[in-house]
């Protein structure tokens, strides 16, 4: 059972999270076989004062 972790900045609806997931597990279920029933997707938002790109913070 694949899963699948998704680490971004806080932000994206859960309409977006689900459309997301939808396309990753469709993609995986086309290349492996693998009913998409068995596929984990995992959505972990950063706050974005967290994330910094170099020494310059996103938020």
């Amino acid at each position: 059972m694949p899963i699948i972790k998704i680490e971004w900045a806080a932000g994206r609806s859960d309409e977006a999270k689900k459309k997301i997931a939808e396309s990753i597990t469709d993609i995986m279920a086309e290349n492996t076989g693998m009913s998409t029933d068995d596929m984990i997707v995992m959505f972990e938002d950063y706050p974005r004062k967290d994330i910094y790109i170099g020494r310059k913070c996103i938020g």
